[in-house]
């Protein structure tokens, strides 16, 4: 289009919108009427624009405007019964219709073009990272809603209260700031505060009046605003829709264009009659509008590819250097349209996490693009980002750079079989194997660290899909089985260090490893041994292939008692022989790697225990009677001992059991836990690991965990941590390894607190100790039993007008009591971010005082942690009461101590948490978050990328069989808790000091 000097009416053309458009149909218009179908009613109404003819005589509508002179005009119904508000689909926004003054229904004809233009020009937008959309007289939030599903951000401004809430229900809450203000008012405020905007969308009325009285005029202001345009919009402005209503008759589309020529000078100027189409072809104006874009800025539309030039344009914005996207924009310009968008998105998508990165994939995405379809480069590129986060930037780009390796994987996983797609199953396949908890991760080679368990990322053995999955299977099996069944309770470097050739006597004793625990699994898992079996069996390994030494060592191995020694005796006999064929499922060993992390586990282990038993022998004395005390104080000799009995669960047969002074000793979870680790790691209990931490050892406060300042000190991820993944919706994969989370402890606070607080609700808690003592007894009645303890007269009556009529009584005819087993576990999450300072805060630690009481009737198991950090390199959960713990007093003083500390990154620790509930036995399992706003950290944790976070983790913990429940004050929470928990998995609190009372009364509805 060329620059106009002046623009002439000639110069205007028509953009109407056909319809029906979803649930939206005009049906007819004419004599200053239109005949509309919003959805399942026919609404007739005003329409000064309507000046034809009708079309047609037989308008049968539900509901007509009828004008009154003076006065807005009413709405009559032609029948009854119908409803004044009901909700439509347009162009995929679901927004309500309500019959509204002046003869309004749902959207105004200029709404639908507006939209669409909005839509389009963001869809096809690749150079920004953000679209910031400023919607000013925003009116039903129809083009702000179209807005944010092609990906913007938006600030919505109206002065008119109920029009603000008519958008909140079209628009929702998710990237929209509502504002209510006079425009006028408000611009001048962006440009104090110098902000700017991708896209302007002004649709301005004739008159209308501010929140606080101020009033616009048309004719006055409108050439105002219109100057202050190019100061409100960024460099790579989208454009400008201007329009107005269609009663104008001073202002035509013509003039409007004129209007922005004016502050932008040079620009191409399109003056526009909006409208709509009816169902004979039509065109009702709306009104009239001119829209400012640069077609420089504007990717192409249709299959024609972009020109290198343009490519170039649009690449330069995410590279580190001018300059850099010549190359690459030259060798991308040879292919499809199609795959030049699609590089484009990615490209912007890379960039946001590094310009490196973004610059190394654009310049090897065209041999990716050679060697594979956009599914596979969707795959390297999610593979190298993976390797981005968790190893940083040069590894990635190597990765980036070996595309033909990746490729040759890529093809073996079409026919194969990837761990990405089967590593939660097999993950939980180990957890509920014997042992400590391992880890499921890719690795080059088949191995164990002893902590984690490295499988290939595809196994494609055979076409089918499940024989590849059993051979992962029988992978992990046998790595597990070397950490369950001792292989690396010797230290094979130094053991094998005697022979001459180290490498060949590492590969014997892995043969004959292999045999023993090959023995152990048929024991213990039959019927994954005969799957194994089987593939020993295609690579010509059977036992009945093997030479007479080597049968004779499996059979020796094979006795119930044969262990690691043994092996390394064979080793001595066996190893000029040679060895049988190396075994699909067999894997290496690393001794190395395994003494490492071994060493740091055995050393972890002994603190932990020691710590351990420094808390039981405090808990032993604080449980005692005052005389029993004196006892113990008084020096016995005895001290911490160990007792064998006998036991099924452990190779060795036997368990451990704890004795203090001679009495038996009730162990918590996270002692037995330690115990089994150090039992796994050397067979035993080494006696020093008995002396309680030693004289002196222990300080109280001392819980083993590095101080929270240390994080600063480079000190807070060497041990200890947890790391997480987490979920990038825009990626729409997650991001390995991301966040790293610690476990503290609260510092206790006033002990006062809680007798405070049981005295100012000693009423209501009084009540909701009878109330969750009534549960504890409750008893069902089961009716239509085959035996009870009474008759059930609904069943006889029932059974004998049955054989009146000839047919079998039934035998269910008695009633039964059924005691009801309460197997409940509930964790409660509390938020201690920064912004529960004040009322909150106390109202949450009132609200716990009373549910724990309450909960101390009920006989219910639960745990206790706050949450909060700073980025996701400190993300904290805080213990305030453990599962194995009592309600005592230092759960009581850590209550009083909860406090507000930084942000809130809530996906991270439902998925700590969820870990924790799966380690308890319960029929039912709870996560209440007791919450005052919506995932926020001081990074990029906020937004829909927290909230996709957040709500993927909530999906993680139903998958686990968890029930999630929030209960928040945030009275905005309805906008994007029902995305995040479900549609009634979530309750709004509207007022602070009614939590105490809700949340125990909450717990007490969710539980029966």
């Amino acid at each position: 289009m060329v620059e106009l000097r002046r623009i002439p009416a000639s110069a205007c053309h028509e953009d109407a919108v056909a319809t029906p458009v979803d649930d939206y149909e005009l049906l007819d218009f004419g004599h200053g009427r239109k005949y509309e179908r919003w959805g399942e009613y026919r609404v007739e109404t005003r329409d000064p624009l309507a000046c034809d003819e009708p079309a047609r005589d037989d308008w049968l509508p539900d509901w007509i405007y009828v004008d009154e002179v003076g006065h807005a005009g009413r709405w009559e119904p032609t029948r009854s019964g119908l409803a004044r508000e009901w909700w439509v689909q347009v162009e995929g926004v679901r927004l309500p219709c309500r019959l509204g003054a002046h003869g309004r229904v749902g959207l105004r004809g200029r709404d639908l073009p507006c939209a669409r233009w909005v839509a389009g020009r963001i869809e096809g937008c690749y150079d920004l990272d953000e679209i910031r959309l400023l919607n000013l007289f925003g009116g039903n939030g129809y083009v702000s809603a179209r807005a944010v599903a092609a990906g913007a951000s938006v600030v919505h401004v109206d002065s008119d209260t109920d029009m603000l809430a008519l958008a909140r229900a079209t628009a929702g809450e998710c990237q929209v700031e509502y504002v209510q203000e006079n425009v006028m008012d408000y611009v001048e405020d962006l440009l104090r505060r110098q902000q700017r905007f991708d896209m302007l969308v002004l649709p301005v009325p004739a008159l209308g009046h501010g929140p606080r009285g101020q009033l616009w005029d048309r004719e006055v202001d409108l050439p105002r605003l219109v100057k202050y345009l190019p100061r409100l919009v960024t460099d790579q402005c989208l454009g400008i829709w201007l329009s107005t209503d269609g009663g104008a008759i001073t202002w035509r589309a013509e003039s409007l264009g004129q209007l922005l020529h004016e502050v932008l000078p040079g620009r191409c100027i399109d003056p526009i009659v909006p409208g709509v189409k009816s169902a004979d072809g039509r065109c009702l104006p709306a009104g009239v509008a001119a829209c400012w874009f640069d077609d420089t800025d504007f990717l192409q539309t249709g299959d024609v590819p972009l020109t290198a030039a343009q490519l170039e344009e649009r690449l330069e914005v995410h590279m580190v250097a001018l300059g850099a996207a010549e190359a690459p924009a030259h060798a991308l310009a040879a292919h499809s349209r199609a795959e030049q968008d699609f590089v484009l998105q990615k490209v912007a998508m890379v960039a946001r996490s590094s310009t490196g990165m973004a610059f190394n994939f654009i310049s090897h995405v065209c041999a990716a693009l050679r060697l594979m379809d956009t599914e596979g480069v969707d795959a390297w590129l999610m593979a190298c980002m993976d390797i981005y986060d968790t190893r940083g930037l040069h590894p990635a780009v190597a990765a980036l750079k070996d595309v033909e390796t990746f490729a040759r994987e890529y093809r073996a996983r079409r026919r194969g079989l990837a761990l990405d797609e089967v590593v939660n199953v097999l993950e939980a396949f180990a957890h509920g194997l014997h042992g400590r908890r391992l880890k499921v991760a890719a690795g080059e080679q088949i191995f164990t660290d002893t902590e984690t368990l490295f499988l290939p990322a595809t196994v494609c053995r055979s076409e089918q899909r499940d024989e590849n999955f059993q051979c992962y299977k029988a992978m992990l099996v046998h790595q597990w089985a070397q950490t369950w069944f001792g292989t690396w309770r010797r230290d094979l470097a130094s053991a094998l260090s005697g022979y001459p050739d180290y490498a060949r006597a590492l590969g014997v004793f892995h043969a004959l490893e292999t045999l023993r625990l090959d023995a152990c699994i048929a024991r213990q898992l039959p019927g994954v041994h005969r799957q194994m079996q089987g593939l020993r069996a295609q690579t010509g390994a059977g036992v009945e292939a093997l030479g007479e030494d080597w049968q004779a060592a499996a059979r020796d191995l094979a006795r119930p008692q044969a262990n690691v020694d043994d092996t390394l005796a064979w080793l001595a006999r066996l190893i000029d022989v040679e060895p049988p064929p190396h075994v699909p499922y067999q894997g290496v060993l690393r001794p190395a790697e395994v003494a490492r992390v071994r060493a740091a586990r055995i050393e972890a282990d002994r603190q932990a225990f020691r710590l351990g038993l420094v808390r039981m022998r405090e808990d032993a004395r604080r449980a005692a009677q005052p005389d029993e005390v004196s006892e113990q104080d008084a020096p016995s000799g005895e001290g911490f001992r160990l007792r064998q009995v006998k036991s099924r669960e452990t190779p060795e047969g036997v368990r451990w059991e704890i004795e203090l002074d001679g009495r038996p000793m009730e162990v918590p979870d996270n002692v037995k836990g330690t115990m089994a680790s150090i039992l796994q790691d050397l067979g035993e209990i080494p006696e020093d690991y008995l002396q309680a931490a030693g004289d002196g050892a222990y300080h109280a406060g001392d819980t083993g965990q590095p101080r929270v300042e240390d994080v600063w000190k480079g000190t807070y991820h060497e041990e200890g941590a947890f790391l997480y993944n987490e979920w990038d919706f825009e990626r729409q994969n997650y991001r390995k390894n991301w966040a790293v989370l610690r476990e503290l402890d609260v510092h206790p606070g006033d002990p006062g607190f809680v007798h405070e607080t049981l005295h100012k609700y000693r009423g209501l808690a009084t009540e909701l100790r009878r109330t969750f003592e009534a549960l504890r007894g409750e008893d069902k009645l089961l009716k239509k039993q085959p035996y009870g303890d009474d008759i059930d007269i609904d069943a006889l009556v029932e059974a004998l007008a049955d054989a009146h009529q000839g047919e079998e009584m039934s035998e269910r005819l008695f009633t039964r009591l059924n005691k009801l087993e309460r197997n409940i576990a509930v964790m409660f999450m509390i938020d201690m971010s920064g912004s529960t300072k004040g009322w909150i805060n106390q109202a949450e630690r009132e609200a716990l005082v009373l549910l724990c009481e309450a909960l101390e009737t009920l006989g219910d198991r639960y745990a206790i942690y706050g949450f909060s950090g700073m980025t996701r390199k400190r993300c904290e959960v805080y213990r305030v009461k453990r599962f194995d713990e009592a309600y005592d007093e230092s759960v009581r003083e850590r209550i009083s101590g909860i406090e507000p500390r930084d942000y809130t990154r809530m996906g991270v620790t439902i998925r700590h948490l969820t870990a924790l509930l799966n380690e308890v036995e319960a029929r039912t399992k709870l996560l209440i978050t007791l919450s005052d706003g919506k995932p926020d950290d001081y990074d990029t944790y906020r937004g829909a990328y927290g909230i996709e976070d957040t709500r993927m983790a909530l999906i993680e913990a139903r998958r686990a069989g968890i029930h999630p429940f929030c209960i928040t004050i945030d009275t905005e929470a309805r906008d994007y808790l029902p995305h995040m928990y479900g549609a009634v998995n979530y309750a709004v609190i509207d007022e602070v000091r009614k939590l105490p009372l809700k949340v125990s009364d909450i717990y007490r509805r969710l539980t029966t």
